[in-house]
């Protein structure tokens, strides 16, 4: 049965908050597409160990992390560190576990060198989505949840993997769903005159990337 490995630390505040939007998604998705198997790693069960151990099976073809990130690595605050760095949970060590799968990353900064990394392997259906720049969390939580709302449904776009469209079509569908979903939620609070939380939606549109190999 095809996989979907959905990863969510939860280690502090922030991560805490967008893996719950992860946690929200994971029931649907099972619910709806029961053919294919969820699989969930949270908390501190988001090991390094466990993660390698399950994307070591070839069935997993679809990662979604929501958490922390760092330029070159998906992972964990760590405390002891003044400046915050990341321990690294996906990076360059482990990160030929992720070719040949969908990386659907909900985090800061991994679009900078981590993503060309794994692209830069070069094996088809390998396809990265995520961010290249800090991300915030809007102080207003309607906009938290709005925003919540285009993420989650271009994974959900990922998840389906309806026989009938190809990989690059789906990734396609899921690049298309986050840009206009943004768009269109920035242009509805800039029309209500919510200017501060329109540019917010505006950095998350503005700092997300993605690429694929065929």
């Amino acid at each position: 049965m095809t996989t979907s490995l959905m990863i969510r630390p939860e280690d502090d505040e922030i991560s805490r908050t967008v893996g719950q939007w992860l946690a929200e998604l994971e029931a649907k998705l099972t619910n709806d597409h029961p053919q294919y198997h969820v699989a969930v790693l949270s908390g501190e069960r988001a090991s390094r160990s466990a993660i390698n151990s399950i994307l070591a099976n070839d069935s997993v073809d679809l990662i979604a992390y929501y958490g922390h990130g760092g330029k070159d690595s998906l992972g964990v605050r760590d405390s002891t560190s003044p400046s915050g760095s990341i321990q690294g949970l996906i990076d360059a060590g482990n990160s030929s576990l992720c070719s040949g799968k969908a990386l659907y990353v909900v985090a800061c900064l991994s679009g900078c060198f981590l993503a060309p990394h794994i692209l830069a392997q070069g094996v088809s259906s390998t396809a990265y989505f995520g961010y290249d720049e800090e991300l915030w969390l809007p102080p207003a939580d309607d906009v938290c949840e709005m925003i919540k709302k285009v993420v989650n449904s271009a994974l959900s776009k990922l998840h389906n993997r309806d026989l009938s469209l190809s990989n690059e079509f789906r990734y396609l569908m899921c690049e298309k769903s986050v840009q206009d979903g943004y768009l269109r939620l920035a242009g509805r609070l800039k029309g209500e005159g919510r200017n501060l939380e329109s540019a917010f939606v505006g950095l998350w549109r503005g700092s997300f990337i993605s690429g694929w190999v065929t």
